[in-house]
């Protein structure tokens, strides 16, 4: 959406922008419409409230209301920030958060049946890696180069492997007899293991995948 529309962030004489880390450089080289941070935020955070308000046991009006004030709040902290910081206008929070109230809406609909066809469904990963490689060749170009396409390639790829992986082991790891986290069978010592083999893996990863991506499509 950012490199598509191509709106630059607020440009003023007496705006300084902060960045202080080499991130924040990179990030701000990027276009500022729809304020992304607003965006999944409020997906992720209002989705985490209505799986916890649908999924659970019954709430009271008072829970519910105690957990959108939270989840209002942050979002709200999270515009303003981004304000205050000159990364964005008032009118790219505004997107930001419209455009995620509609994905979140579009979600909260469709979520069963996508989650039937990961775990379900045939020819999963394949259909998955073709609807990758088109958002990937799809991408649009934008009025100067910005590292949004860097993201997107990311993004996707993440979202391939969690599709394909979810497809393929989904069973071996949701049944009766899989092992529960602090048991006999999983002890905390076995756990901290994994996740200190995992992480290392995961990061090594991302960052050889992420170069292999921008070679191949830039």
């Amino acid at each position: 959406m950012k490199d598509l529309v191509s709106a630059p962030r607020p440009s003023c004489p007496s705006l300084r922008r902060v960045t202080a880390t080499d991130d924040e450089k990179e990030n701000a080289m990027e276009y500022g419409l729809p304020l992304s941070h607003a965006l999944n935020t409020v997906c992720l955070s209002e989705y985490l409230l209505y799986y916890f308000l649908t999924c659970g046991a019954e709430r009271d009006n008072i829970t519910i209301l105690v957990g959108f004030v939270l989840v209002f709040t942050k979002v709200m902290l999270i515009a303003i920030a981004r304000m205050y910081l000159g990364m964005h206008s008032l009118l790219d929070v505004m997107a930001g958060i419209s455009f995620g109230v509609v994905i979140l809406a579009f979600w909260i609909k469709v979520h069963g049946y996508v989650d039937d066809f990961v775990i379900n469904g045939q020819n999963v990963t394949s259909f998955m890696a073709i609807l990758s490689l088109l958002l990937c060749f799809a991408y649009p170009t934008p009025e100067v180069p910005t590292p949004s396409f860097d993201y997107h390639a990311a993004f996707t790829g993440v979202a391939f492997g969690i599709v394909s992986g979810v497809q393929q082991t989904y069973h071996h790891f949701h049944h009766e007899n899989i092992p529960q986290i602090f048991s006999p069978q999983l002890p905390i010592t076995f756990l901290i293991g994994r996740v200190l083999i995992g992480i290392p893996t995961i990061l090594i990863v991302k960052f050889c995948s992420k170069a292999i991506a921008k070679w191949l499509f830039e």
